[in-house]
């Protein structure tokens, strides 16, 4: 898993920078983690917070006060609306949305495509419109 890598590097956070595209958009009041990337035409709204180690690719949209916990991977065009909290190591497929006040769970998968309109337990798998759970990710030591 890419959070072992870079957690095996041993490198202090302050080390560690954030690569923004410049055709990013992203609020003065929202927060962003060490070591996180930002992909091009992404939107960044007001007091959201990206965690550390965090890869949100082109076009992703990240609504007022959602949270993003640490190396998480959003793909290109998912949207995270208002007050979403996606748990740490999530990983959302491309062009899916999370509707707000949705919480994804720790190591969840959210499918290509998939609209997520309820919670999501840590380490489930789901997809489709509207998302449901397909699977389970094996758990590790975090």
């Amino acid at each position: 898993f890419r959070m072992a890598r870079i957690l095996d590097l041993g490198i202090p956070a302050g080390r560690w920078g954030r690569a923004i595209h410049p055709h990013a958009a992203i609020s003065p009041s929202a927060e962003i983690g060490h070591g996180s990337s930002i992909g091009a035409f992404s939107d960044i709204y007001p007091s959201a917070t990206i965690g550390a180690h965090v890869a949100l690719r082109s076009s992703v949209f990240v609504a007022h006060d959602a949270t993003i916990e640490d190396f998480t991977f959003i793909g290109s065009h998912a949207t995270a609306l208002g007050y979403t909290h996606l748990g740490k190591g999530a990983h959302i497929g491309p062009n899916s949305v999370i509707k707000e006040h949705v919480k994804v769970g720790a190591f969840a998968v959210v499918g290509l495509g998939s609209v997520v309109l309820q919670d999501v337990e840590p380490y489930t798998i789901v997809a489709g419109v509207p998302a449901r759970k397909i699977g389970m990710v094996e758990r590790f030591e975090t």
